[in-house]
């Protein structure tokens, strides 16, 4: 008798864990969020499987208004304008998530190498560059007149290249050697680019990059 009310209890266990299982419905899967202009985000397009289902849609945990939904992609929005940089796409099905990120241009990612750093920039467009780096703190909510976006560096930071973006892909500018200055040494390096877009006709300030500085290895 004991044996039978085991049975009946896992397979009471087993039913209970299914419909628990089929409430929550497919997991959303997030495949590309195609990249956007940060100064004119206007609709963003989230592309993947599974889609169908998905009832809210954050970025940068904001709710955006979602416009439609397919099972393979969804299109929120219209953003307002944006800092660039980085930001998370995250769409909620049920209990169920997925993340991903968006990037809104231009933007600026490094990598450190021994002691060598490769910079890219990303300008969505053919323009121009000014690449900048600096061992100091960062400064917050700096505006300079005629330019989109926000400085980070201070007015003296180091300038390490400029020259001219040759269309919308990703530009990898010239690498350089890790700086030593002396106090600074374990510091993050930070750099920010300045870009000039020919479509748009705008200067903008990327994200704040950085690498970790001379005296901690990598």
């Amino acid at each position: 008798m004991k044996r039978i009310a085991t049975i009946l209890s896992s397979s009471l266990g087993l039913v209970l864990l299914a419909s628990a299982t089929a409430a929550q419905g497919p997991v959303p899967n997030i495949t590309s969020v195609p990249q956007r202009q940060a100064d004119n985000p206007g609709n963003v397009v989230i592309n993947g499987t599974t889609l169908g289902l998905v009832t809210e849609v954050r970025i940068n945990n904001v709710p955006v208004p979602i416009v439609r939904v397919r099972a393979d992609r969804i299109i929120v929005g219209p953003l307002a304008p944006q800092l660039p940089g980085f930001a998370t796409v995250k769409a909620f099905a049920g209990n169920n998530t997925d993340t991903d990120t968006l990037s809104l241009l231009p933007t600026l990612t490094a990598q450190r190498r021994g002691f060598v750093v490769f910079p890219t920039i990303n300008n969505g467009d053919a323009g121009t560059y000014i690449l900048r780096y600096s061992y100091q703190a960062d400064l917050v909510n700096v505006a300079d007149f005629g330019i989109y976006g926000r400085r980070f560096l201070s007015p003296t930071a180091t300038v390490i290249g400029a020259g001219i973006l040759p269309d919308a892909n990703p530009f990898p500018a010239m690498p350089f050697a890790l700086p030593i200055e002396i106090g600074l040494i374990g510091e993050d390096l930070k750099m920010q680019a300045e870009c000039f877009s020919n479509t748009s006709g705008l200067t903008r300030y990327t994200n704040l990059a950085q690498v970790t500085g001379f005296g901690n290895p990598q």
